[in-house]
């Protein structure tokens, strides 16, 4: 089984037990989308979609965007741009929605996050 198989039988399991209708026709922007709690929502919003939904979605990552992520913003019929939400002129660009999942953190690891 693939990580997109998994992630997405995880989202039908999630999608299953929680009453997610308040999100029907919903304009959702998921920030930190390439990260595992963001990844976890797109693919809910896949899954929904999949079983009829209507709403969209906006992915914003601030890296580039693995191949695997495309293909789940692509399957959750996602607009996917890359901005730096510390930067009000990248915020600017960031189109209005009406839900927001905010799962953007910034993280360091290894020697950097000891300076």
């Amino acid at each position: 089984m693939t990580n997109h198989e998994i992630l997405m039988t995880d989202a039908r399991q999630v999608c299953g037990q929680v009453d997610l209708s308040g999100l029907r026709e919903a304009k959702i922007l998921i920030t930190g989308a390439s990260g595992l709690i963001g990844t976890a929502m797109l693919a809910s919003v896949a899954n929904l979609r999949a079983s009829g939904m209507e709403l969209e979605v906006v992915a914003q990552v601030l890296s580039p965007p693995t191949p695997e992520l495309a293909e789940l913003v692509a399957v959750a019929g996602g607009e996917l741009i890359r901005s730096n939400l510390a930067r009000a002129e990248d915020c600017a660009q960031v189109p209005e929605c009406d839900i927001i999942i905010h799962a953007a953190g910034l993280g360091e690891s290894g020697e950097e996050g000891k300076k």
